[in-house]
């Protein structure tokens, strides 16, 4: 007997990749991305920042000591990424995350967020108010934030922060094309 078995979706259903974007004339764009490693116990965190042009400016990786779920993670991560925004006093900024409800609780900042991440959204508030720029933030797909994932996963490689400015490590230059 045969069996005919239909495809969940068909091929016009399936969402497309998402492509990496330049951000407007005078923005830089800050891609951030976590990733875990449940058997050491770690949470890593990858951000790149690209101009207008979609040229390398920056990218950092960095360790947290911790597991965390997905969200707490990510809000961590945007959290080291706007302190790397002050840091470096990056004008008119657009950081990109692949984690919507992240975004979402981003760009509502003026309701009171009690959840557990409440703590680290009220972070991300004095954060914003120190800097002297604007910041927007922006959901894009896993496929347009393959380099911050990429820097991410390297921080299995690399314990210890880095940063790299003037250019990219090798392991991203592909990615950045």
């Amino acid at each position: 007997m045969l069996v005919s078995i239909r495809p969940l979706f068909h091929r016009s259903q399936l969402p497309t990749p998402q492509e990496w974007k330049k951000p407007g004339p005078n923005w830089v764009k800050l891609n951030v991305d976590i990733a875990t490693n449940v058997n050491s116990g770690w949470t890593g965190i990858g951000m790149v920042v690209r101009n207008e042009m979609g040229s390398f400016v920056a990218c950092k990786i960095s360790r947290m000591v911790g597991l965390f779920s997905p969200t707490i993670a990510e809000i961590m991560g945007v959290r080291e990424a706007l302190s790397w925004i002050k840091d470096n006093n990056w004008q008119n900024v657009i950081v990109e995350s692949d984690n919507l409800q992240v975004v979402n609780v981003l760009n509502s900042m003026n309701v009171e967020n009690f959840s557990m991440m409440g703590g680290i959204v009220s972070d991300c508030r004095s954060l914003i108010n120190e800097i002297s720029c604007e910041i927007l933030f922006s959901h894009v797909f896993r496929s347009a934030n393959g380099v911050a994932h990429a820097l991410a996963q390297a921080t299995r490689s690399f314990p210890n922060a880095m940063e790299w400015t003037l250019s990219p490590p090798e392991f991203v230059s592909l990615l950045l094309l």
